[in-house]
């Protein structure tokens, strides 16, 4: 039976942790290459303000090749959802998925900032891949899944305007930095990130109203985790190859970490797991 001394372990865990990073990264690096290059049929060219529909058989979804691509999603009570093209030079992305509804920047159109709507029925359920740097606003979405199969660089996802509803927010991996703006506001019930191989900044104040787990399986970089000072929140940290700081938060001593309403007694509504983590992670209480 093998000895592993403590020394040699984490020697170990960090080959490990950096050969997963590594594969993570080439992919995102051969799907970007494999979508941005050349030699693909070009597909159809779309007007400023077209308007895509994505029937219920796309289980794919959508997904959305270029930089600086802008998102509004919004929810109603219409039957399928759709993708309004609020800025001229998106193409069809001949190769995208048969179940997918794809679209492409045209760099030789697109402006400065490429922007879509997309619309999904209430309570129904939305499925983005990203490559490329994006944006995502929610505005007062009232949907059950969320889910974004995959992000090929940097990811921003502002929920500034409170009054929605997501049941479970799924992002199953980031290859680039990501920063969540006042997450709390989706209201929902679960938000986990299978991965992220960048720095990442979770603000999860807004108007959290029901019992809120959040994940993160796995991340490689420095991260910031900002809970606000109610209701009641939990932080945990499991594997970390890092250091971690608090501010603002009380703490039990076992890498578990408390708000002020939950160190007052308070009712434990928002519980944050941190699975596995090289990088420094910094833990602040926020209004």
């Amino acid at each position: 039976m093998t000895d592993l001394r403590p020394a040699t372990y984490q020697r170990l865990r960090i080959v490990t942790a950096l050969v997963i990073a590594a594969v993570v990264l080439s992919g995102s690096i051969l799907v970007t290459i494999y979508a941005r290059t050349g030699g693909f049929r070009r597909g159809i060219s779309y007007e400023e303000g077209a308007i895509l529909d994505v029937s219920p058989s796309m289980e794919g979804g959508i997904s959305v090749v270029g930089d600086n691509v802008q998102i509004f999603v919004e929810s109603n009570s219409q039957e399928h959802t759709t993708v309004r093209l609020d800025t001229a030079g998106f193409r069809e992305d001949t190769r995208a998925s048969p179940h997918t509804v794809g679209l492409r920047v045209d760099s030789s159109v697109g402006g400065a900032t490429n922007q879509i709507t997309v619309t999904v029925p209430t309570g129904g359920t939305l499925v983005l891949t990203l490559v490329g740097e994006a944006r995502m606003l929610l505005d007062r979405v009232q949907l059950h899944v969320l889910r974004l199969t995959g992000a090929s660089a940097a990811l921003e996802m502002d929920v500034s305007i409170p009054g929605s509803i997501v049941d479970s927010v799924t992002l199953d991996g980031i290859a680039g930095d990501f920063r969540g703006v006042r997450l709390g506001n989706l209201n929902f019930s679960e938000f986990i990130i299978g991965s992220v191989a960048g720095n990442y900044d979770l603000d999860l104040s807004g108007a959290l109203e029901r019992h809120g787990d959040v994940v993160v399986r796995s991340a490689l970089g420095d991260g910031v985790i900002r809970v606000p000072s109610k209701p009641g929140a939990e932080i945990r940290i499991g594997s970390v190859l890092g250091r971690v700081t608090a501010t603002g938060l009380s703490s039990s001593g076992t890498r578990s970490f408390f708000n002020t309403a939950a160190s007052l007694g308070a009712e434990h509504q928002l519980f944050v797991d941190i699975n596995s983590t090289i990088g420094k992670i910094q833990l602040l209480e926020v209004q």
